[in-house]
């Protein structure tokens, strides 16, 4: 018997190639060289952030109205405790010209602002409001050597003054005191005014103990934040810019 051919006989398989199996996930048949049933990696989501120049208008427009809410809240709740008396302020400091009047009387008393050297140079008073009115008129209560106050501007956001009244103090500088009313112009829009103090014209220390802003709406409101060329108490440093 010849068993070598028997062996090459059966060692040569004469069925045909099986079909390839069909992929059970997508059912196609897999391409060459891919497993059957495996899966190509899927891919990482990543957040796609698109913003129009809208948008971010919009959003620092509500950033903008959030940091004044909160200033202007800050400022109300400020003025009603000064109102209440619940924050007492330093002698003759310039926070004293806030809120409504609180010295009853004439003379050097600290409750009013002073500047920080009597007749040594032209003054200023920058006094801020809590909202912009129209104005009618503005008010200024002289407690000590009235009569020096000689120019009144608008002050805006940017710091720019512009001249709304200027010349002589209506009450006279030989009073012990007086309440100085300045007529405005129709047509000036303005929550923040300077008193100018012409110092070195009426001898001592010119004392002012509060400040009205009248609208032609009828309002009063009382100075709110207040900022001076020098102070005998505290002072506030004048900023480089306003809120609006």
């Amino acid at each position: 018997m010849n068993l070598s051919n028997n062996r090459s006989d059966h060692s040569t398989d004469s069925r045909p190639n099986p079909k390839p199996r069909k992929d059970p996930d997508t059912g196609k048949k897999p391409d060459a060289g891919k497993t059957i049933g495996s899966r190509s990696k899927p891919k990482r989501w990543r957040p796609q952030f698109k913003f129009r120049l809208m948008d971010l208008i919009w959003l620092a427009l509500l950033v903008a109205l959030g940091i004044k809410w909160q200033q202007d809240h800050q400022e109300l709740r400020a003025l009603k405790d000064r109102i209440a008396g619940n924050v007492p302020q330093p002698s003759w400091s310039v926070d004293q010209v806030c809120g409504p009047p609180n010295t009853f009387a004439a003379g050097d008393i600290a409750t009013a602002w002073a500047s920080k050297q009597q007749d040594g140079q032209r003054e200023w008073i920058i006094a801020e409001f809590t909202k912009s009115v129209e104005i009618k008129k503005i008010v200024v209560h002289e407690t000590f050597n009235p009569g020096a106050i000689d120019k009144i501007a608008t002050v805006s956001a940017r710091n720019t003054e512009t001249v709304i009244w200027q010349g002589t103090d209506p009450t006279a500088q030989s009073a012990a005191s007086g309440k100085s009313s300045f007529p405005i112009k129709a047509g000036i829009n303005s929550r923040r005014i300077k008193i100018e103090i012409d110092s070195k014209a009426v001898p001592g220390w010119n004392e002012i103990d509060a400040i009205a802003l009248h609208g032609k709406d009828g309002s009063i409101q009382w100075a709110s934040k207040a900022w001076a060329s020098s102070s005998f108490g505290a002072n506030n440093e004048r900023p480089t810019w306003f809120w609006p």
